[in-house]
């Protein structure tokens, strides 16, 4: 009886993250940007919090620092102050911050590279063929690694 109500509490956690991000971006896109920072802040402390203070199994653990990603990725893209970097710089800074992240997760967790679906043959050429296909959209490299990093995770 407590491994199944411990079961359901961890699905209805996970699922209230899922709607509390639905209902970060809602308010952060439509109502108010400040209270939709404030939101995702509130939000990545209560995951955190939870995570601690509850003694999960670690699939549960990881799915929900997992999905706390998304709320940092609110919280970098539009609290911090920006307006220091030039306008050219900041898609590149945002997304840096972004593979940092999703780096040091997969460093904690020990998660091959292979794992998450890199492959070492060969990755040399990836790498250049990448990069000069993107010459023009530096950008674009950063935030196609970031976004195969998050996708992964």
């Amino acid at each position: 009886m407590k491994l199944q109500l411990r079961k359901s509490f961890q699905t209805l956690f996970i699922l209230l993250i899922f709607v509390g991000i639905i209902v970060t971006e809602w308010v952060f896109v439509y109502e108010n940007v400040g209270y939709g920072i404030m939101l995702a802040l509130f939000m990545v402390l209560a995951i955190y919090t939870v995570v601690s203070v509850t003694q999960p199994n670690r699939h549960f653990s990881d799915s929900a620092e997992s999905l706390a990603l998304l709320p940092l990725y609110i919280l970098f893209t539009s609290s911090l102050p920006w307006f220091f970097i030039d306008q050219q710089f900041l898609i590149p800074a945002v997304y840096s911050l972004i593979i940092v992240l999703c780096g040091w997760y997969i460093y904690e967790k020990d998660i091959s590279l292979t794992e998450i679906g890199f492959k070492k043959d060969n990755l040399l050429g990836y790498i250049l063929l990448r990069m000069y296909r993107n010459t023009n959209r530096n950008y674009r490299v950063l935030h196609s690694f970031a976004c195969t990093c998050i996708s992964y995770l």
